[in-house]
């Protein structure tokens, strides 16, 4: 699957194009916020939060810097997208992937 509307065959079935997205579910609640390595979450270019999450209910992080790992590169490529503490959750601004091969990365390991 991928996180781009570019390849309607293998678009993510919660990928609904950029907006405003909140994890749920068994792969987990959150952006991680350290690499997954590449090849995880289901694509070649796992993404990951390379900020950390803003801490206080209400409080959004405009243009968190979002990584993809590839190969040996933690961050091949990177784009920004917004963060909101909302106290027990956090939703995310998430912007199209560059590649297909690309998906947002989620966990339930602690901040």
């Amino acid at each position: 699957y991928c996180d781009t509307l570019d390849n309607p065959m293998f678009v993510s079935p919660d990928w609904q194009g950029e907006g405003w997205y909140r994890f749920t579910g068994p792969s987990g609640n959150r952006m991680p916020t350290i690499t997954p390595g590449e090849k995880h979450c289901g694509a070649s270019f796992a993404g990951w939060l390379a900020v950390p999450h803003p801490q206080m209910p209400g409080d959004t992080v405009p243009a968190a810097k979002v990584c993809f790992h590839w190969g040996n590169k933690q961050c091949f490529y990177s784009l920004e997208v917004a963060v909101t503490n909302c106290n027990k959750y956090f939703v995310y601004e998430l912007k199209q992937t560059p590649w297909c091969n690309a998906r947002y990365c989620a966990t339930n390991d602690s901040i």
